[in-house]
Formats: structure tokens, sequence, C-alpha cells
């Protein structure tokens, strides 16, 4: 495909060459934190690696024929994981959810943009005290909990409450979650299963999740 030269007024307007570096560490964003103090914070560290605008929506993404179009999405893409990676386990887990309350189907956002975008919108719709179901959704955690046993059952009731209270989670995303609180307990197993392909699928059904964690339960008494 022939390219077009540079457009004007771009997230790709200039960014610099994509090289090997190693993007800083911030304070982790959390339920209880300030958005606007930890946007501050993301926006001084891009800066300093002239790449601030390729989180912002307001400014248009460059052309797929742009010149610079490669260069923008491979930014993109490793500010994308770098932002996930400035949220605590609580907060990412919320943004997840909140995600999946607003489209019910389709990947995390690919884009940097987006997904700021999409903590920014999490963060705002905190407003006072989360609801009970995902307040009980944050808690349920296996270090809380002295059994897989215990664990399970409270996951999988955190995760109906939040589908009682019209904030769904999808059967797939709960299942990866429930994987990665239980590997240390039984890694084989989940290795085994991931390997079959359960839980895999983005388009499980609820009773698949139950199933799953059945299994889990059986296997670890």
């Amino acid at each position: 495909m022939n390219q077009n030269p540079e457009s004007t007024d771009c997230q790709a307007d200039g960014l610099p060459e994509v090289q090997p570096i190693e993007m800083p560490s911030i304070v982790k964003l959390d339920q209880d934190g300030s958005f606007r103090t930890w946007a501050e914070s993301v926006h001084r560290e891009l800066v300093s690696l002239q790449a601030d605008r390729v989180v912002d929506t307001k400014i248009p993404r460059p052309a797929e024929d742009d010149a610079r179009y490669t260069r923008w999405r491979e930014w993109s893409i490793t500010i994308r994981s770098w932002l996930f990676a400035q949220l605590t386990n609580d907060m990412m887990d919320y943004v997840l959810v909140f995600y999946r309350q607003q489209v019910e189907k389709g990947a995390i956002p690919r884009y940097a943009d987006e997904v700021f975008h999409l903590i920014e919108r999490a963060s705002n719709a905190l407003t006072g005290e989360a609801p009970a179901a995902i307040s009980s959704f944050w808690e349920a955690r296996r270090n809380q909990f002295p059994t897989v046993k215990d664990y399970i059952i409270a996951w999988r009731a955190a995760v109906e409450d939040l589908h009682e209270n019209d904030q769904a989670i999808s059967p797939y995303m709960a299942t990866q979650i429930m994987f990665s609180e239980l590997k240390s307990d039984m890694p084989l197993l989940i290795k085994t299963l991931v390997k079959k392909g359960r839980g895999r699928e983005p388009s499980m059904k609820f009773h698949e999740f139950l199933s799953i964690g059945d299994l889990l339960i059986s296997s670890s008494m």
C-alpha cells in the first residue's frame, strides 16, 4: 500500500521512532484514588517521551496510509499495556466490570486513547460508595479464604451478585480471574484446563463457568 505524506494535527505528531524503552512506574490508581492526580502523572511521563498526544481522544489518530501509522500503532499498544499496569488489581477488576457493563461483547479497547478514556469514565462512575455487589467482587480474593472451596463459593456468589445488580462480568472474564487467583494452589490442573481449551472461549456460557468451579472444588478436596 502506498503511504501518503505525513498528515498534520493527529496523534502521531512529534512522536519519536519506537525504541526499546522501560516505561516508568507511577503511583497506581485504585478505587479510592484521584483520577485527576493519576492522569497528571500519566501525562507528565508521556510528555517526557513525547508521546502524550497518543492518549488524547480529542486528537484524531493518523490515517492508516499515513507514513507514521505503524510507529503510532506500536506506541499506542505499548502505552495501552502500561496504563493497565498503573492500576491496582482492584481497580483493574472494576474497570473490566465497568467495560463489560457498557459493552456486552468484544475485546477490551486495543489502543491507548480508548483505554485512557475508559479508565476515566470508570473512575468518574465511582462516586460515593461502590455498589455492594462490586465491593463483594473486589473482596473475593483467594488470600481472604482458608480453602480453595471457600474462595470459589465466594467468587461465584460475587459474580452472580454482579449479574443480579446489572453489573455483569462475562463468564470468560470471571473464569480468567479465578484461574489467576488459583494458579498457586493448583498450577498443574489449571495449566491442563487451559491446554484443553476450558475457559478460553470469550463466548463461553455461565453454566460453563460454574462447571469449571465445581471441577476445581472437587479436585481440591
